[in-house]
């Protein structure tokens, strides 16, 4: 026995005299080393079972991390970039080592730099929850681009909190097609407004149903 836990068992046959107290009294620190040796190696099995286990762990997060189609990033408490993947160094024409020499606010556009300090300061906190929102960020030779935020913390096993992990997407074309969808929508309408006449945008479905969506 060791630490109270029985981690093995010898067997004792064939002895002519027989077996007593005094016998075994004599043996048991013979026992107890062998106990202890016998402890020590599966201590030792467990823990390199446990390492093995957590590099695992660690390389399909890395290898998740690094081929995620989208920007992430680990973003400390003082807003900082704790770790990015190559997606976001491509989004933002910046390296690796740049970035992580540098806060989510400097590569942000001066009019959103501070979009996301709320929602920092209210997980760092403590407080759990996800945001999402929209803000611009820059690249490296200042070209302002759309992106969409979601932010998650991550606590430690006492509940503080470590590190957010912010998904950035780039939805600059989708933003741009709508800006360019409004300003067309507002000339159609500027336009029809002044046509001297009916101007009607009639719909028929595939029941014969008649709508006008616009007049």
């Amino acid at each position: 026995h060791y630490g109270g836990e029985m981690v093995g068992m010898i067997g004792l046959a064939n002895r002519r005299p027989g077996y007593d107290r005094a016998l075994l009294d004599a043996l048991e620190p013979l026992f107890q080393s062998m106990a202890g040796i016998v402890a020590a190696v599966q201590l030792d099995r467990r823990r390199r079972r446990a390492e093995d286990e957590l590099r695992a762990s660690e390389e399909r997060w890395r290898t998740s991390f690094e081929r995620a189609g989208i920007g992430l990033a680990q973003v400390g408490a003082d807003g900082r970039f704790v770790e990015v993947n190559a997606r976001l160094c491509a989004m933002l024409g910046r390296s690796r080592e740049a970035l992580l020499a540098l806060t989510y606010r400097d590569v942000s556009h001066p009019d959103d730099a501070d979009l996301g300090t709320p929602v920092l300061q209210r997980m760092a906190a403590g407080e759990p929850g996800e945001a999402i929102f929209e803000k611009r960020y820059l690249r490296a030779d200042g070209t302002p681009f759309w992106t969409q935020v979601s932010v998650a913390p991550v606590f430690d096993a006492d509940g503080r909190f470590r590190h957010t992990t912010t998904g950035i997407v780039d939805i600059d074309q989708r933003k741009r097609a709508e800006a360019a969808l409004r300003e067309r929508e507002a000339a159609f309408t500027k336009l029809a407004d002044r046509v001297p006449g009916v101007l009607l945008q009639f719909h028929v479905d595939a029941g014969g149903r008649t709508t006008v969506p616009y007049a």
